[in-house]
């Protein structure tokens, strides 16, 4: 290599770093929710407070970029910049191994073109090789530099020369970085693998395979240690492949998004003919520039590239990923076009160095041209700038949670994690999911779920209009004091057709009502009939499948025989209450509608048709009915458990375990007292990396209450104990701030198997694993 060319080289990388550089800096007020995990990823790296192997809340996505990213950070502060730098480095590193693949193929000139085509590169390669999404640039470096050694080491095999064992080492602990980095890069191995096998010709038996091995084994080492601990969670990406069959579906949406990515235009109906004839020209040029090169690793880095662009190609179409509208899962495709092109663009070269022009323009003016027309601010800035003071304002209120969706997930970092803005369905970052789930003063983006929460409970909070969007504070639930209606009121269950149905309000859980709400036929529903009359206020519902009903509503009859609308229909999501706070999803799940306290005697409950969907099937397993409590003033759901109260309550009567509501069971379980278990939120446990997984029953099944407590309100302490009492129990009660602990002094011989549903005990007698 000349000194002309290594000038040559270190000029194009120079170039792609400050290109890179540039582009970091202009596009740091980024709120992409992605960035935002990785730009959290790298900020507890950076203050050592936590070290996670993969994006969270996945089991794949390596951490090696989010780490350079944190070494960034250390060095020059925390910002959106230093963030983009742990990609863009590696990003403009990635030019070195291109450069020499397609040198080794067709000479310098072919090396130079390669590398220039991704000096800045296509719109869609250059946005996530300079705004970080989790490992896409490192992924990219690691596959090139796989083939590279790969292509060293089949040259010299097939000549019978040794390699050194640090060419082995390279491709093995290069390849087990990339297995824990990103999938991506099974193509690239798979590429490697099939030379080496032909260069080999059998001589498996070397020191350098288990020198390779071995250093795989060590680059992949985060993978396989985690891994080992969560169940072999990153094979289910296995799941996302697909059938053959599923080839002649993808492979248009495979060579529209090759066509888009490549910024050459969005005329569809000529896409397949047009990129077919680029790509067999280019293939055609490459191959007979390959061949005049007569070099001895040309034909082998010529087939490491070919095979690796084919593998790449199926694994993606056979792959669920095809049918997600984004470029970023075809980005390894633009490391074998990079290289043919060069390749190609250097047979243009080969009577007169001035006709490699014409290749140039052709590459670099779709790119140019993207690039003068994303000129000018960002007007997000302004925003990114002002999350601190915002986060500082709400903290100064009294705020310590804001919930919110995923694309909000941003805020972590541009607010430097002074107010923790958590999923609603439990954060994928360990750490915002516990402050979420014990905050003591949450708050609310105001969107369509939690409106939705709020009006069908009838709860009521403070909007605030922010910066960011309106905020919900001070969320309290329906402040009208209710109780259940005892089974002995109800007459009768039957559906609207008059038919009988099971009995889905006799505190039972073996029951089960299913059914299927379709658009264009009536909403199914049951009529509940009342002995006397009854001051309704709302019903709970539960569902041991976690099949609820999307909608509920609740009828009454009118003084003319009609029905009308008591509490319509309103969607339901994962939000409900549990002690003062409401939570989604997970351990007590169950749907809430409340009703402006009125007088009947008749009941109809209503499951409405979706309008977003043809029909949905719903199992309901028990009905609760609330009415309205005349003999207490104030509801006592506002009342804030007192859980030192409590945990001295059970020490003093020797109660080991505690039923209660999340409210009350998270902050007990989260303490990991030795003497007290609770029945905790497997999101604080994190016994999977997905935070959103369900627990393995809706709800808890008992059998054993012996040194066990119950803690819930008064509201249902009564019918807890009367329960209690029924099935063999001996039970003490104690009144504590906030609830009732029913301590059971003596429990059956036999087993009862119960359900604990947070608030309520019912009978359970369904078939399911008993605890």
């Amino acid at each position: 290599m000349s000194r002309k060319e290594k000038l040559l080289l270190l000029a194009l990388v120079a170039i792609a770093i400050a290109m890179r550089v540039v582009f970091a800096w202009t596009g740091q007020w980024s709120t992409d929710p992605d960035r935002g995990i990785v730009s959290l990823m790298a900020m507890h790296m950076a203050e050592g407070r936590a070290w996670p192997q993969f994006f969270y809340g996945q089991g794949y996505m390596g951490s090696i970029e989010p780490f350079l990213s944190s070494l960034f950070m250390r060095a020059f502060g925390a910002s959106g910049f230093t963030v983009a730098l742990g990609t863009a480095i590696p990003a403009a590193l990635l030019l070195i191994p291109i450069y020499f693949l397609a040198r080794r193929m067709a000479g310098p000139i072919a090396g130079a073109v390669a590398a220039g085509f991704l000096v800045v590169g296509p719109d869609a390669f250059l946005a996530y090789m300079s705004s970080p999404r989790g490992g896409y640039a490192v992924i990219l470096l690691l596959n090139a530099i796989v083939l590279l050694l790969a292509v060293r080491i089949a040259e010299r095999a097939w000549r019978k020369e040794e390699s050194g064992a640090a060419d082995w080492i390279g491709l093995g602990l290069c390849g087990g970085l990339g297995w824990w980095t990103n999938p991506m890069i099974a193509p690239a191995l798979a590429a490697a693998a099939a030379i080496l096998i032909v260069a080999l010709r059998g001589r498996i038996l070397k020191p350098g395979i288990a020198y390779a091995a071995l250093a795989f084994g060590v680059g992949a080492a985060p993978w396989l240690i985690w891994n080992a601990t969560h169940g072999w969670e990153s094979l289910s990406m296995g799941r996302s492949l697909g059938g053959l069959e599923q080839l002649n579906a993808t492979a248009g949406l495979l060579i529209n998004r090759i066509w888009a990515g490549l910024d050459w235009g969005s005329d569809t109906h000529v896409r397949v003919r047009k990129l077919g004839g680029v790509l067999a020209v280019v293939l055609a040029l490459a191959g007979y520039a390959s061949w005049r090169r007569r070099s001895p690793s040309a034909p082998w880095a010529f087939a490491a590239v070919l095979i690796y662009l084919a593998l790449f190609s199926v694994s993606y179409m056979l792959s669920d990923f095809a049918y997600t509208e984004t470029l970023r899962y075809i980005l390894p495709i633009y490391l074998p076009l990079a290289i043919l092109f060069g390749v190609a663009a250097a047979a243009f070269a080969q009577r007169r160095v001035a006709f490699i022009a014409l290749p140039l323009v052709l590459l670099l003016a779709p790119q140019l041209k993207k690039r003068w027309e994303k000129r000018g601010p960002d007007p997000r800035r302004a925003t990114v700038e002002a999350a601190p003071a915002w986060a500082e304002n709400l903290r100064a209120s009294g705020v310590d949670a804001l919930f919110s969706g995923y694309q909000k997930h941003w805020l972590n970092f541009a607010d430097r994690g002074i107010l923790p803005v958590v999923e609603f369905a439990g954060d994928r970052v360990p750490l915002l999911d516990r402050a979420g789930l014990l905050a003591e003063h949450p708050a609310f983006f105001k969107g369509g779920s939690i409106a939705d929460f709020i009006a069908r409970t009838q709860a009521t909070g403070t909007t605030l209009e922010t910066k960011m969007g309106a905020v919900i504070t001070e969320l309290q639930p329906n402040s009208t004091p209710v109780r259940p209606i005892a089974t002995e009121a109800i007459e009768s269950i039957t559906t609207l057709d008059g038919n009988p149905v099971p009995q889905l309000v006799d505190r039972n859980f073996d029951n089960l009502w299913r059914d299927d709400s379709q658009q264009g036929e009536p909403a199914p529903g049951v009529e509940i009939a009342f002995r006397h009359p009854v001051k309704i206020a709302g019903a709970l519902f539960f569902s041991r499948e976690r099949q609820l009903p999307i909608y509920t509503q609740l009828d009454m009859p009118a003084p003319d025989g009609t029905w009308t609308t008591l509490a319509p229909a309103r969607a339901i999501s994962g939000w409900y209450w549990s002690g003062p706070q409401p939570y989604f999803g997970d351990l007590y799940s169950h749907t809430e509608t409340r009703c402006t306290p009125t007088e009947i005697t008749r009941l109809r409950i209503l499951c409405p048709p979706s309008p977003r969907r043809a029909s949905y099937r719903f199992r309901i397993s028990e009905i609760v009915l609330l009415e309205e409590d005349p003999s207490a003033s104030v509801s006592t759901a506002h009342i804030q458990p007192d859980l030192d109260a409590i945990i001295a309550a059970c020490r003093q009567r020797g109660v080991h375990r505690i039923f209660a509501s999340r409210w009350v069971s998270d902050r007990i379980g989260a303490q990991k007292l030795p003497d007290l278990a609770t029945d905790y939120s497997t999101r604080l446990q994190r016994r999977t990396d997905d935070p959103t997984a369900s627990p393995p029953h809706e709800y808890t099944a008992i059998t054993h209450l012996n040194q066990a407590a119950l803690f819930s309100e008064p509201t249902f302490a009564r019918d807890n104990r009367a329960l209690l009492e029924a099935t063999g129990h001996t039970v003490e009660s104690l009144s504590l701030p906030g609830g009732e602990l029913l301590i059971i002094t003596a429990a059956p011989i036999d087993p009862v198997p119960l359900a604990w549903l947070g608030n309520l005990l019912l009978l359970d007698h369904g078939d399911v694993r008993l605890e």
